[in-house]
Order: structure tokens, then C-alpha cells, then sequence
């Protein structure tokens, strides 16, 4: 293991040892009351967008308290209209949680909304009582048009491990304006044991940098995998893959997001018999197959593929020897020109060796002065990529040209 991870985890176990407390199990992360209940009915995160694309978008807050949230559309006549989370006829209630996709939409449109929710004090078969109503700012977003647009930028964040602050302060290195989306690539938290690690820690900082009309993308890392409300996890997420895992073209770039699991084997006794890693990547090998065979795949200028745990100059942990075994020899293959990782919590740029015919890079870690952001644009015949360090600086940058 590397040593700067392994120092960190060393201090991460003696933090936990210290200051765990009895959690109930039996509750869910949706529904129970938290320490978040304290004061006015709020919003614990604000509006996050996921999974947008020409004519619809998902939309996600949390509260503090039970409610009952839905958004509202205006048009350029300011006519409202409402959008609900409708599950089998029943508007979805009675929970912290909204996830709210918004359909019919105009490709290449400028969208004005607003989230808006009632508190539910007293839910019975027969009577429903509300509190409470709060509603956000007016926020906007674009749709996109995938004919039209032949430009694309992003910025990957990974290894943030709860340091809320990381997410505005490597953001101010770049102009939010020119953002097409933001990544999340992994271990944005340390574990998932109660209802608030994931929403607090991680989704309330950064959506508030994104101010609800940047899209972002979550990549699942090996600590968010931990803990027991890592089985809810997948309710802070859509794709349109129906998994972690997906794919999809923008501007010059084809995009494949990889979830590479737990970076010790399956048996490992801290799993307690309850990881099957090892199948899970080799699904997602047999699915990469598949969409490096795709026309959208073979037509894109660039190929982009972003990850948690790295295939190569990190350590050589039965994970990462796994999604080396399972993903290399596929990069390799069908000319991916550049992988993102973290993980290890040392800073690397690698181009291509004799391991590897891809580029790869890989963020540095959560202590300050060892945060990097990483970010890409590709337009046209070129794809240029840059790691900034928290301070600023270059660590590296190129420009690849086809």
C-alpha cells in the first residue's frame, strides 16, 4: 500500500475507535429522524442535478425532516409547472429524500426551477398533516443537444474524505462557467453509518458549489462501500445504465465511468462474507466489451475512462490487480486514450509504458497540500487535460491531438 494512504488510514481507524456510537440498524436512511431534525424545517442539501441529457434531467434534495417535495418548472412566461417522484400512482412522501426527473424537455434550453417542500408532521392511513413549506432559489440549467455540441469540459474531484471544504476551495482554481459536468470519483467519505455521512459530508457541500445547475456525476470508491447504510447508497445516483457503471458520449469524448469495488479480496474477514467484488467487476468487463463495440464508441475522437482504484502505479492489493486483469488489457485494446483514478493519495501523471498504452493520472489525497483537481476539454481535434494542485499550480497538463 502506498505510504501516504496507509498513514491516513492508520489515523482514519483511530479516529473511528474513538469516536463510534451506537447506530440503529433497523431504521431507514429515508425515513428515520437524525441529528439534522434540530431548528427550522430546511434543506440539508440543496438541489443536485444528474443524468442530464437533451430532453430530461434528475433532480435530488434532501431535507431535515419527513416531507413531501416537488419542483417547479417556469417557462419564459413564468407559467409554472409541476414535477413529481411518482412511483406506481403514488406521489412519493413521507421521506427526507426527492429524486425528481423532469421529461418533455427542449434540447439545447435553458430551464428555470425551483424546489419546493412541505413538511409532513402527522402521516395516518386517513389524515396527513403539513407543516412547514420551504422553497430554494431560482436555479437554472441547460439541456443539451449531443448534435450540436462538439465541445466538452469537466473537473474530477477524488479522495475527499469528508474535508468539506476541499470541494469550493478546488473549484475557485477553475471557471464554473465553462463546466459541462463535475465528478465525484470516489471516497468522498470515510464510511456510511448513519443517515447523514453521505448527505452532510459530501452531497451539501459540493451541490452547494455547484448551485444546482452543474451537473454531477457520482463514482463510487472501496469507502463507500463501507458501513451499514452503504446498501442506500444508490439512492443518491441515477444513470441511465441502471448501475454505477455507465457510459455516453459528449462533445469529442466518449465517457465511461467504472465502479472498481473493495481493493481487498472478497474473503477478507472485515467483509464478513458479504462482498462479491470480484464477480461485479467481471460483469462490468463483459458490459465494457460490449460498449467498446458500439458505434457511439467507435465514432468518438477521444476516449475517456475515469475510476477509483487505478490499474497500475498505486499498489499491488487484490483489487488492484483485479481491475488491471479485468479493464487494461480492454483499454488497451480499444484505444482509450486516458484513465482518471485516486485512491492511493499520491499524486501521479503516467503516460504511456510498457504496462499500459493509455495515459494515466491519478489524484492526490485529502490533506491540504496534497488535493488536486483534475480537468478536461476536448474540442474539435484536440483533448487537453490538466492536474491542479490546491495551491494552484500545474502538477501537469498536455494536450492530445488526433
Amino acid at each position: 500500500m502506498n505510504k501516504t494512504r496507509r498513514n491516513f488510514l492508520r489515523q482514519l481507524t483511530v479516529a473511528a475507535s474513538v469516536s463510534t456510537l451506537p447506530v440503529s440498524l433497523t431504521a431507514s436512511p429515508f425515513i428515520r429522524s437524525s441529528s439534522s431534525d434540530e431548528g427550522s424545517f430546511s434543506f440539508v442539501v440543496e438541489p443536485y442535478l444528474q443524468n442530464l441529457q437533451q430532453d430530461e434531467v434528475t433532480i435530488f434534495t434532501v431535507v431535515n425532516r419527513k416531507a413531501f417535495t416537488w419542483v417547479e418548472r417556469m417557462d419564459e412566461n413564468q407559467k409554472v409547472e409541476r414535477f413529481y417522484e411518482v412511483h406506481e400512482g403514488l406521489r412519493h412522501a413521507n421521506d427526507v429524500l426527492s429524486r425528481i426527473t423532469l421529461k418533455g424537455l427542449k434540447p439545447n434550453t435553458q430551464y428555470t426551477y425551483r424546489v419546493c417542500s412541505k413538511e409532513i408532521t402527522k402521516f395516518d392511513p386517513y389524515k396527513i398533516v403539513y407543516g412547514a413549506e420551504i422553497k430554494t432559489a431560482d436555479r437554472q440549467f441547460k439541456t443539451l443537444d449531443t448534435k450540436l455540441q462538439d465541445t466538452v469540459s469537466c473537473c474530477v474531484f477524488n479522495d475527499v474524505h469528508e474535508d468539506t471544504a476541499t470541494y469550493a476551495d478546488l473549484l475557485a482554481l477553475v471557471n464554473k462557467n465553462t463546466l459541462d459536468f463535475v465528478v465525484n470519483n470516489g471516497d468522498a467519505v470515510h464510511h456510511l453509518s448513519t443517515a447523514d455521512d453521505y448527505s452532510k459530508k459530501a452531497l451539501a457541500p459540493l451541490s452547494k458549489a455547484l448551485e444546482g445547475r452543474i451537473p454531477m456525476i457520482i463514482n463510487r470508491g472501496n469507502h463507500e462501500t463501507r458501513g451499514g447504510y452503504a446498501f442506500d447508497y444508490n439512492k443518491y445516483v441515477k444513470h441511465d445504465s441502471g448501475h454505477y457503471y455507465h457510459s455516453f458520449a459528449s462533445g469529442n469524448v466518449y465517457w465511461i465511468f467504472l465502479d472498481t469495488g473493495e481493493d481487498k479480496p472478497d474473503d477478507h474477514e472485515v467483509y464478513a462474507g458479504l462482498s462479491d467484488y470480484d464477480a461485479y467487476r467481471e460483469e462490468q468487463a463483459i458490459w465494457l466489451t460490449k460498449v467498446m463495440a458500439s458505434k457511439a464508441y467507435k465514432k468518438a475522437k477521444f476516449k475517456v475512462v475515469v475510476m477509483h482504484i487505478p490499474t497500475y502505479h498505486s499498489d499491488e492489493w487484490h483489487g488492484t490487480v483485479h481491475c488491471r486483469n479485468q479493464f487494461s488489457p480492454l483499454f488497451d485494446k480499444n484505444g482509450v486514450d486516458l484513465v482518471v483514478a485516486g485512491h492511493s493519495h499520491q499524486h501521479g501523471h503516467y503516460p504511456p509504458d510498457k504496462d499500459h498504452k493509455y495515459t494515466l493520472l491519478i489524484g492526490g489525497g485529502p490533506k491540504k497540500g496534497n488535493r488536486t483537481l483534475v480537468t478536461i476539454e476536448g474540442k474539435g481535434n484536440d483533448l487537453t487535460y490538466k492536474m491542479l494542485g490546491d495551491d494552484g499550480r500545474i502538477i501537469a497538463e498536455k494536450k492530445l491531438t488526433k
